[in-house]
């Protein structure tokens, strides 16, 4: 049985966390998995899947280079202790104590997952993995000229826990509460257009009095939540907008909710170079809207599984905000399609079968 090591070095919460979450539970079926992670929320994950095939290592947290020296070299005697085959990075952080690793001579093959626009070190990851394997979530990451080697890349996509299909579809119509309720799942910062969502949101309850706003996720910028919190104030909405944190079971927060909206723009960092709360939204048969820019213009079928609106547009995002909580019938129908998706392209089953055929080439 072949030994993979998944690092997991993120320091937040959300997406890249889940992703790394659901790819172990994948390779867990056939093969023994360790991961290595620092943030204590992505441990705590690890810790609660129940597997004999999945061992949890934790690394020294921080970005100081004495902190990168010591955990390169834990990271190396954890491949020669457990006879790692295989390494599968999942951030900029990771792929970065890859290229280290080469330069300390270990010569294990490499899966490297591209997730977002952030990557400082690209350069020196480049240059230290010249014959890495490179995985990305969607064609956005193919888009930007000279982010990543033009060789040896894969599309892969994320995954997600797919529930059975007809018990979803049998009880459709008690999916959606009778006050509508915009669910948005992510840190509230300048790269995921919480301002204009908030806009939006406002133009929308000119029109649906009691509809109300969840955004679960965490304050990033001091200047930008007071921006925002302020912005709800004037236009006279703060009483509509629930600020959830970050939970390790979102079960509660989709299931509740009568669609989801991204409005992740491509500036700051952006964009989204997938969107998994749209696959999360859709495995509870949710129907989604997106600015369409980066990866959800690439999930989103538009008019079928959801919307796509222009980004930043606002009044075009309302409209559609509107539609869907004033229209069970289309929510549902979208909702529906979007879990076809999900258990089409997105199940673990469905990507098992992708990730088979790499590592069996490495």
């Amino acid at each position: 049985m072949k030994n993979i090591l998944i690092l997991c070095c993120s320091g937040g919460k959300g997406g890249t966390g889940n992703s790394a979450n659901e790819l172990a539970l994948i390779l867990c079926k056939s093969y023994k998995v360790h991961v290595v992670a620092e943030n204590d929320f992505i441990l705590e994950s690890f810790h609660k899947i129940e597997n004999a095939n999945l061992i949890v290592h934790s690394a020294e947290k921080g970005r100081k280079l004495a902190i990168i020296i010591r955990n390169t070299f834990y990271l190396k005697k954890i491949i020669k202790t457990w006879d790692i085959d295989l390494i599968i990075t999942n951030t900029n952080k990771d792929a970065l104590y890859s290229a280290l690793l080469n330069l300390l001579f270990v010569k294990v093959p490499r899966l490297i997952y591209v997730r977002d626009f952030q990557w400082i070190y690209r350069n020196f990851i480049w240059r230290f993995n010249p014959k890495s394997a490179i995985l990305v979530p969607s064609e956005a990451l193919l888009e930007r000229e000279n982010y990543i080697p033009n060789t040896n890349i894969t599309v892969i996509q994320n995954v997600t826990v797919v529930p059975d299909f007809f018990k979803v579809e049998q009880n459709i119509s008690g999916t959606f509460p009778a006050i509508p309720i915009v669910l948005h799942v992510a840190n509230i910062a300048k790269l995921k257009g919480t301002i204009y969502l908030i806009q939006s949101f406002a133009i929308a309850k000119q029109k649906i009095s009691n509809i109300r706003l969840c955004i679960v996720g965490q304050f990033v910028d001091k200047e930008y939540e007071k921006e925002c919190l302020n912005l709800a104030k004037k236009l006279g909405i703060d009483s509509s907008i629930d600020y959830v944190n970050y939970t390790n079971n979102m079960k509660e927060q989709y299931e509740k909710c009568s669609m989801v909206v991204s409005s992740s723009i491509s500036e700051f960092g952006g964009p989204e170079t997938f969107g998994r709360t749209i696959i999360e939204g859709w495995s509870f048969a949710k129907p989604v809207i997106s600015f369409a820019c980066g990866g959800p213009k690439y999930i989103i079928e538009s008019g079928v599984d959801g919307f796509l609106v222009p980004e930043k547009d606002i009044e075009a995002m309302a409209e559609k905000i509107v539609l869907l909580a004033q229209n069970r019938e289309l929510a549902g129908k979208m909702g529906l399609a979007g879990l076809k998706t999900v258990k089409d392209k997105y199940s673990a089953e469905a990507v098992e079968e992708q990730l088979k055929k790499i590592i069996g080439t490495k």
